[in-house]
């Protein structure tokens, strides 16, 4: 059976040659949650990132491919009107463009069609965002502009909501975000797991893992994953630490 995203062998590098990524593999099958953890600087944003095709980052060696199709070349723009969707940890603001209006071209330019009026997707828009638990006046507010961090996660969470994207990449989705906060935060990528989005996210929160229930966790050091398993390698990390797994934990791809 065809699976919904494989990273296959990735190695990426830097615009200067830095190798930052090497030989990383995994497999996300419909409505699964993967979390990638790992130390600072053992390369989880730079992977995130040029799966998406950050022009920051080059992918030299491997493939990405979604529903059997190869994006390893394509640019961003054709990857999220596949269906990919990447919540960066320090999205750019957009001065005179609302929330509510960016999700809305954004849909059209996805799905190149209008399924319902402005006004009635704006209206189905602010009743999901209601529904989720999140401030629906962020909906009338350019984008990211003026917002504290906490905002600029919900905002991130709503264009979800909107999108509904085959695969969602979010580095740290619960940074800057009280406790009642992230149980919200958890609370939508279940429902939108439910509705058949996977997600691939990077925490170092213990709190959202309680939330999200993940379907397999993998560990990032050095520019490689060394280490896959269930939610118990999530809480044996919390537990012990990075520093406890070395090099008799590799697992090969």
């Amino acid at each position: 059976m065809q699976s919904l995203f494989e990273a296959k062998k990735i190695s990426v590098e830097t615009a200067d040659g830095a190798r930052i990524v090497s030989d990383v593999s995994f497999v996300v099958e419909k409505k699964e949650l993967h979390v990638i953890m790992g130390p600072n600087g053992s390369g989880k944003t730079t992977l995130i990132s040029a799966l998406m095709g950050h022009p920051r980052y080059t992918i030299v060696e491997g493939k990405i491919l979604l529903s059997g199709k190869d994006l390893t070349t394509v640019p961003p723009e054709i990857r999220a009107k596949k269906g990919m969707f990447l919540s960066p940890q320090h999205p750019p603001a957009l001065a005179g463009v609302t929330l509510a209006s960016f999700i809305h071209r954004a849909r059209l330019a996805r799905f190149g069609k209008r399924e319902l009026s402005p006004l009635d997707r704006y209206r189905s828009l602010r009743q999901a965002t209601i529904d989720a638990g999140l401030s629906e006046a962020l909906l009338d507010r350019n984008v990211n502009e003026d917002f504290s961090g906490g905002e600029k996660k919900q905002a991130e969470i709503i264009q979800l909501i909107g999108l509904g994207p085959k695969i969602a990449f979010l580095d740290e989705p619960d940074a800057g975000l009280d406790v009642d906060a992230v149980a919200r935060v958890g609370k939508a990528i279940m429902t939108l797991r439910k509705k058949g989005m996977s997600v691939v996210l990077i925490t170092h929160t213990p709190s959202l893992l309680k939330h999200v229930a993940p379907t397999k966790v993998h560990i990032m050091k050095d520019g490689h994953i060394i280490l896959s398993g269930g939610k118990e390698l999530a809480e044996r990390v919390l537990e012990e630490g990075y520093e406890h797994i070395n090099a008799t934990d590799i697992q090969h791809s």
